[in-house]
């Protein structure tokens, strides 16, 4: 199924949980990813697709996510980019919108095998930090897991988002989780 506007986008599943309803979407840990047509307009209009498109199309939520990942994935592909030392941001696309954002970052850490591709260029797991709609932080963990605390991320997380999303619409709000990526288990929360 070939649909050359389909996209995904990745909301905080707790705080959107009221929009969320009779809304298409899958729930991954504390995230919704939610498949939306892009009207291809340019206006930046989309429209969220109701549940029942399931039966419309004779498909599978998952199915549809899947499609719609595949599709984002292709528009915008995953990226990889030091920021320093120990710092990676990872976020879908190849060109930055007129806000200097990249329109689907967030989703790209639930694209298939986008985690999997950076835990081997890095060859270490790492954290992820959803720290913002357009793009994540991959903090690799040096000297095991068992020397690196979330915690002091997760406030770090907090504070940012406190400052940035104070006058935004949950939809672009994610979780104040961090996750972590392990290789051989895949993605959890820290």
């Amino acid at each position: 199924m070939a649909m050359p506007h389909l996209r995904c986008k990745l909301v905080g599943d707790t705080a959107n949980s009221d929009k969320l309803s009779g809304v298409l979407h899958v729930k991954e840990l504390d995230l919704a990813v939610v498949p939306f047509y892009d009207g291809g307009d340019g206006d930046g209009t989309i429209y969220l697709l109701p549940a029942e498109t399931t039966q419309i199309w004779n498909k599978t939520q998952a199915e549809i996510v899947q499609t719609a990942l595949a599709a984002t994935w292709q528009a915008y592909p995953p990226r990889m980019q030091a920021l320093g030392d120990d710092m990676y941001a990872l976020f879908a696309g190849g060109k930055e919108t007129d806000t200097g954002r990249y329109p689907f970052g967030a989703v790209a850490m639930m694209m298939p095998g986008v985690l999997k591709q950076a835990a081997d260029i890095l060859n270490t797991d790492f954290f992820l930090v959803p720290e913002m709609p357009d793009e994540c932080l991959i903090i690799p963990i040096r000297g095991g897991v068992e020397n690196e605390d979330p915690d002091e991320l997760r406030q770090i997380l907090r504070r940012i988002h406190a400052a940035q999303f104070a006058e935004l619409p949950s939809d672009l709000i994610l979780p104040d989780d961090i996750y972590i990526y392990r290789r051989g288990i895949g993605l959890t929360i820290a």
